[in-house]
């Protein structure tokens, strides 16, 4: 009798949902996506099997998302705010969107040749990925954890901010009158500047939310 009243009080129990888990598997497919994204930049490896890799980060970053979302409603018990937990899911999502639309971009556009600065930018929005990423199993204990994790926005926002500086560089001398590209040319190189700065964009949205989560806690 007492085992069976046990039983119904444990089913009956709200269950504590894996949110740090999951956002940790979903900062991995993003890190990996940033890596096969760097490599198209760089020139290294086949496109197609890079953008492959950057889809099916896609694909599992989805099924994680949904599956968060999903663990949201089936529990009383989160470890921060649920309008939090959507938010970074969602932003973590839209990085790995945003990298697969503009690896897709570059390989339909058969685009080849990246300039050093671009270059400069993808390695910069792989070291944005791994802060992430490190950041993740620090929100178990955001309290505790609350200085690495303010600091590492700090080091995803100057990352950015030399994402910013390399295209504004880039676009200078894009534009300067010794450049003899054609203008259709010059907006196709302008466009590639833009997509990878955007995937640093997108990167600083989700250190910025983080950095939100720390405040409501400390």
């Amino acid at each position: 009798m007492l085992r069976t009243f046990i039983g119904l009080f444990n089913r009956l129990m709200p269950k504590e949902e894996p949110f740090i888990d999951k956002f940790v598997q979903h900062a991995d497919r993003v890190a990996e996506a940033a890596r096969a994204f760097r490599a198209i930049v760089h020139g290294e490896g086949t496109r197609e099997d890079l953008v492959a890799i950057i889809r099916k980060m896609e694909r599992e970053a989805d099924r994680i998302t949904e599956e968060t979302i999903e663990a949201t409603h089936r529990t009383f018990i989160t470890p921060f705010d649920r309008s939090q937990i959507q938010a970074l899911i969602d932003g973590l999502d839209d990085t790995v969107d945003t990298m697969k639309d503009a690896s897709r971009r570059i390989l339909l556009r058969g685009i080849h040749d990246f300039t050093p600065q671009m270059k400069q930018m993808a390695d910069e929005v792989v070291r944005c990925a791994e802060i992430v990423r490190e950041s993740m199993p620090m929100l178990e204990s955001v309290s505790r954890e609350s200085e690495p994790l303010l600091e590492n926005f700090k080091k995803v926002k100057r990352a950015k901010k030399v994402v910013n500086d390399l295209r504004d560089s880039g676009l200078a001398q894009l534009w300067s009158p010794e450049n003899t590209l054609s203008p259709g040319e010059k907006l196709l190189v302008e466009e590639t500047y833009d997509l990878v700065a955007l995937v640093a964009d997108r990167l600083k949205d989700v250190a910025k939310t983080v950095t939100g989560i720390v405040s409501e806690h400390v």
